[in-house]
C-alpha cells in the first residue's frame, strides 16, 4: 500500500513520543479487516521502536501470532449477575490454551441492561483473578443508567459508584499481599451440587472462591465441604465475605492425602477463602 511507509513512520514516532508512559502497545481497537502479515509488520515495527520492550498486542486479537504478547476481549453483555461466572469461566478455558495473559480491555453491560450493575462488576473482578486474567470496566459513572432501563442504544457500559468502588476494594486487599507462585488448583467434588468454585494454590497458601449460581437468589447453607487439592498438611483456612471483607469463618483443617476438605459459610452471592499450610 502506498500509505505503508507513513503509517510505519507515524507509529514510530507515537512509540517515541509516548513510549515512556505506555504499559501495552495496542495496534488497533476493534479491527476485522487489518491482514495478518499487514498486521505483523506494523508490530514489529512498534517492538523495534520501543526501548522499553511493552507487550504488543491487537484488538481484536490475533492469539495464535507470536507478536501477539497478550489477549484483549471486550466483553458485553446482558446477563444477570449470577450468570457472569459461567461466562468468564468458559471462556478462560480457551484462552488459557494460548498460554498469554489475558486483560479484558473493555467490560461492561449491553444495551439490554443498564450500567449500574455493582455485585456484577464484582463477581466479574473476582472470577477474573481466579481465573489469572483481570477486567477493565468500560467506565461510564458520568451517566447511571438503571438495570431496568429499557430501549438503549450500544452498549450501557459500567458505572463505577461508591458500592461498586467499595467491592473492588474489597479484591484488592485479598489479592494485595498472596504470592506470585499462585496457580489453578485441582478442584474435586463439593457439596451442594452446582456451586461455582475456583481455586489458585502455591506449595504454602491456596485461595479458593464460591460463587452461586441459583437464579432464585436461594442462599447456600453453611457447612458444604468442598474438596481442594492442597496436599497433606495441617491449614488455617479463614472465610471472608467479598461484599465487605468482614471474616465468616475460620476454621483449622488437615489433610492425610492430595486433597483437603475445606467447610464452607452459608453465602448468598459469593464466598472466598485464604488457606495457609501450617509449619
Amino acid at each position: 500500500s502506498p500509505m505503508r511507509p507513513a503509517v510505519e513512520a507515524y507509529l514510530a514516532y507515537v512509540v517515541a513520543r509516548w513510549g515512556a508512559y505506555a504499559d501495552i502497545w495496542e495496534v488497533f481497537n476493534e479491527d476485522s479487516w487489518c491482514p495478518d502479515d499487514l498486521l505483523r509488520r506494523l508490530a514489529g515495527v512498534v517492538r523495534v521502536a520501543d526501548p522499553y520492550r511493552h507487550p504488543v498486542t491487537t484488538n481484536y486479537d490475533r492469539p495464535a501470532e507470536a507478536w501477539c504478547d497478550l489477549l484483549t476481549p471486550h466483553t458485553y453483555q446482558s446477563l444477570l449477575p449470577h450468570e457472569v461466572p459461567a461466562l468468564l469461566t468458559t471462556g478462560a478455558a480457551a484462552r488459557k490454551s494460548f498460554g498469554k495473559p489475558v486483560i479484558h480491555t473493555e467490560f461492561g453491560n449491553g444495551s439490554g441492561r443498564g450500567n449500574d450493575d455493582p455485585v456484577k462488576w464484582r463477581l466479574a473482578a473476582w472470577t477474573a483473578f481466579m481465573n489469572e486474567e483481570a477486567v477493565v470496566f468500560w467506565n461510564m459513572s458520568g451517566r447511571r443508567i438503571p438495570v431496568t432501563a429499557t430501549g438503549l442504544k450500544g452498549n450501557a457500559n459500567a458505572y463505577l459508584g461508591p458500592e461498586a468502588r467499595a467491592y473492588l476494594k474489597v479484591l484488592a486487599g485479598f489479592t494485595a499481599g498472596l504470592p506470585v507462585t499462585l496457580r489453578p488448583a485441582p478442584i474435586g467434588w463439593a457439596d451442594g451440587g452446582t456451586i461455582g468454585l475456583l481455586a489458585l494454590a502455591d506449595s504454602a497458601t491456596t485461595v479458593l472462591y464460591l460463587t452461586n449460581p441459583d437464579p432464585a437468589g436461594r442462599a447456600v447453607e453453611p457447612g458444604a465441604l468442598h474438596m481442594v487439592g492442597t496436599g497433606p498438611g495441617e491449614f488455617k483456612v479463614t472465610w471472608i465475605d467479598p461484599a465487605d471483607g468482614r471474616v465468616t469463618l475460620r476454621r483449622d483443617v488437615a489433610a492425610r492425602e492430595r486433597y483437603a476438605e475445606i467447610p464452607a459459610p452459608g453465602f448468598t452471592v459469593d464466598a472466598a477463602a485464604r488457606i495457609t499450610r501450617r509449619e
